[in-house]
């Protein structure tokens, strides 16, 4: 438990990115997707939703820290 609990904090910027680009690409499908189909990817709810949340994690390591002088703040070492 205590090594989940670490892995989810020290990822959980990568975790929540990718939780917002799931639910961006849902919503997206939803309200602007293909009615009838012919769009490969915008006519599977599932398929926008991995697409989505594949560049939501892309997106979370552009916007993530740099590192100070010392080292630290960097969401890696």
């Amino acid at each position: 438990m205590n090594t989940m609990r670490k892995l989810l904090i020290r990822h959980h910027r990568l975790l929540l990115w990718t939780l917002l680009g799931a639910a961006a690409g849902l919503a997206w499908s939803r309200f602007f997707g293909c009615a009838g189909g012919a769009c490969a990817l915008l006519a599977d709810l599932r398929f926008t939703a991995a697409y989505g949340a594949v560049l939501g994690a892309l997106l979370s390591q552009v916007f993530r820290r740099a590192p100070d002088k010392t080292g630290e703040g960097a969401d890696r070492p």
